[in-house]
């Protein structure tokens, strides 16, 4: 299984070691981890998962890096529509879970493949807001019935410091 990273349609920022990919065609961005930038950066369907894995030790001193941990990043990358596969090459990998992975790499977890994504608004919604209602400014503590002002009054009236934009 040869993954090739999709490109078309998306923006892409290094940021550090970690890389954030605008899908434009899905709204969506993505925030994509050391490891995951490192194995997505290499999807160039000449580089199989054995050789991501090895990509991972030598890059990053992941000496746990294995197959199962460039198949947990390949099915997030696949998810997400960043990779693509060649049809003909393409197997069925074995489910596992983060946490499976996680006990078994024990101190390594920093280094799992991870992505955060966000949905992005489209520029019509961004656009778009309601000005008919104000965001409310009051603080929910607060017993907003009751005049704050005349309680200042009443109390710096006695000292006779009341400031002039308070009276």
């Amino acid at each position: 299984m040869n993954p090739i990273a999709k490109r078309d349609g998306l923006l892409v920022e290094k940021i550090g070691e970690e890389i954030v990919v605008l899908d434009q065609s899905r709204n969506r961005a993505h925030r994509l981890n050391r490891t995951m930038a490192v194995v997505w950066r290499h999807c160039d369907g000449k580089h199989s998962t054995e050789d991501l894995s090895q990509v991972l030790r030598l890059e990053l001193d992941f000496e746990q890096a294995d197959e199962q941990v460039v198949h947990m990043a390949l099915d997030q990358l696949r998810r997400l529509h960043l990779i693509e596969f060649d049809p003909v090459q393409h197997e069925e990998v074995e489910q596992f879970s983060r946490r499976e992975l996680a006990r078994k790499l024990a101190v390594a977890t920093a280094l799992l493949p991870s992505i955060l994504s966000i949905a992005v608004p489209t520029p019509a919604q961004a656009k778009s807001t309601n000005h008919a209602d104000p965001p409310s400014h009051k603080d929910p503590h607060k017993d907003h019935d009751h005049d704050d002002r005349k309680d200042d009054r009443d109390q710096h009236d006695d000292l006779g410091q009341l400031p002039p934009w308070k009276k």
